[in-house]
């Protein structure tokens, strides 16, 4: 399939220092995502968050995406995409008040919300950077760049933060960027697009519950159960593996590393042969679940498997969300929300079923 071609957001100069900040906000948001993980049992004591409140920083965050990051998409598809994605920020920012917050419901409902908005942002992103771009194979892989940044860095560097200056250093950090990201989307004049035309929220849901659509999210759900059937454990398998604590920093490093070209390379694949990709992705996902049934395995057989796990994974970011928003191309900012909660469900799904 050959990528669809977007009119211009004007003047010749390409979009780099748009494309960079849209980036870089897609890192804050995921690093937000993921860095309590870190930074659970710290945020517990102080909070006097219960063990099960600490994982429900988690869970709150994955359920407001699922279900309320659709509604978001809905209620801002007129808004002009500056302002779409300025609003998105706004509960990440708000991390600057976790500190003084110190209420565990409050935390909690801050991150129902920064869970609610991840879809906006990421969806208004991919949308606008598509129509300055021309190209949405090139957007996406860009976009999802600064995701696989966030989510390589979010937990060892809020652990390593915290540790240096405690629990709430990180997230005042993550807050301080994010204000950052809000400031320079603000400052770039080619980010100022009025809205795609967007068909009415009735017209929308009947876009959505389309059998083409809703095979491709179902499918979307698929992929990501079966990545994170076996990531959600990839600490374990490491272990099981023979690696100790300082050796397994090391390898999900090689994993990180691994998903940048990952990244990379599912953007322009998908720009040629987007099924093909597909198809390939999905395969190489496959062999993790085939190749660890040899464990232990030695070190010359884990660096090949965890580099094109790594890719793989990443590149399956990529490639579901181009897969859904260009069957549900009149929708764009609700196929991506809807791409994300599928994905959210996936990743609740895949990791029950590996435990």
């Amino acid at each position: 399939m050959t990528p669809r071609r977007r009119p211009s957001g004007g003047g010749a100069r390409p979009p780099a220092s748009e494309g960079w900040a849209l980036a870089f906000g897609a890192a804050v948001v995921v690093a937000v995502e993921f860095v309590v993980i870190g930074l659970a049992p710290a945020m517990a004591e102080a909070t006097g968050l219960t063990p099960q409140g600490a994982g429900w920083l988690v869970t709150g965050f994955a359920l407001g995406s699922a279900l309320l990051g659709p509604v978001a998409a809905i209620a801002t598809r007129r808004l002009r995409a500056d302002r779409a994605m300025m609003l998105a920020l706004l509960p990440y920012a708000a991390n600057l008040l976790v500190p003084l917050l110190r209420e565990p419901l409050l935390i909690q409902a801050l991150r129902v919300a920064q869970g609610a908005t991840l879809p906006l942002f990421i969806g208004v992103a991919s949308e606008v950077l598509s129509r300055l771009l021309g190209r949405d194979d090139r957007a996406i892989a860009r976009i999802y760049l600064g995701v696989t940044v966030g989510g390589l860095l979010g937990v060892p560097g809020g652990v390593a933060i915290a540790a240096a200056a405690g629990w709430a250093a990180p997230l005042l950090l993550l807050g301080g960027l994010a204000t950052a990201a809000i400031a320079a989307i603000a400052a770039l004049p080619r980010l100022r697009l009025q809205a795609a035309p967007q068909a009415g929220i009735g017209d929308q849901l009947r876009v959505a519950a389309e059998p083409a659509v809703a095979l491709h999210l179902l499918l979307s759900l698929l992929q990501f159960a079966a990545m994170f059937c076996t990531y959600a454990y990839l600490g374990t398998i490491l272990g099981a593996a023979g690696q100790d604590g300082a050796a397994i920093g090391g390898w999900l490093l090689l994993f990180g590393i691994a998903g940048l070209a990952g990244n990379a390379l599912a953007g322009h694949a998908a720009g040629r042969a987007a099924g093909t990709a597909a198809a390939g992705v999905a395969a190489v996902i496959a062999l993790p679940g085939l190749v660890l049934q040899g464990m232990p395995l030695p070190p010359l057989a884990l660096t090949p498997l965890l580099a094109a796990w790594g890719a793989a994974h990443a590149a399956g970011f990529v490639i579901c969300q181009l897969r859904v928003t260009r069957a549900a191309a009149r929708t764009p900012r609700l196929a991506a929300a809807l791409n994300i909660s599928a994905a959210n469900l996936g990743i609740a799904l895949g990791a029950a079923a590996g435990g």
